[in-house]
């Protein structure tokens, strides 16, 4: 199974949204990320992992409406207590900032359920995760809800308000000095921190 979502996910990429076969796919994965135990063939790290790879590259095109459900259950397997293996974590996290990079800025700054959602899923309980990559990709979603790619450097005041009213301000500022596991992805340890002290800067600005 995780040969074939390793091809599926270079195919998906190369998709104009026509072929009903990689559509069928998808909805595919889908269903068997839902299904619970072992009766689903992604119930194994590997091929969980790369069903939600294969599922960040969809989220990066814009033929592509991602299904509310798949957010709630990324924010499942993308949450350490749930989720004991940083592969499906990190993978997760992938598809999750790639849906709202590519959704970019909403209408009069307004926030939508599902980042909302994000939002606080993404800050809540970040400085117990120990992945690096997890923790860095769980802060650039919420980066990114803050400041739209498009947005050209404005904060979303919603967002803002938000973060500041639940109390994240002093989760973000943790994460500066965060221990982390010093022998497991340094760069991005780093960049999480560096991250970390950019999005105080625009929350106190």
């Amino acid at each position: 199974v995780a040969f074939a979502l390793m091809l599926l996910r270079v195919l998906v990429l190369q998709s104009t949204g026509k072929e009903e076969s990689i559509k069928s796919c998808l909805t595919w994965i889908e269903s068997q990320l839902s299904t619970t135990g072992n009766e689903t063939p992604l119930a194994s790290h590997v091929p969980r992992s790369m069903a939600w790879l294969t599922l960040a590259n969809a989220a990066s095109l814009s033929w592509w409406a991602v299904p509310g459900t798949l957010v709630e259950l990324a924010l499942v397997d993308w949450t350490r207590d749930s989720q004991p293996r940083p592969e499906v974590r990190q993978a997760a996290a992938a598809f999750c900032y790639n849906k709202v990079l590519l959704e970019g800025a909403m209408e009069d700054d307004e926030l939508s359920d599902d980042r909302v959602s994000l939002l606080c899923a993404s800050l809540e309980s970040i400085g117990g995760e120990a992945d690096p990559t997890t923790r860095l990709r769980r802060l650039l979603v919420a980066s990114r809800i803050l400041v739209p790619m498009q947005a050209k450097n404005r904060v979303v005041v919603a967002a803002k308000t938000l973060i500041l009213d639940l109390g994240f301000l002093e989760v973000i500022q943790g994460l500066q000095s965060h221990p982390g596991t010093p022998t497991r992805n340094v760069d991005d340890a780093q960049r999480c921190k560096a991250l970390a002290l950019d999005v105080q800067g625009l929350l106190e600005g």
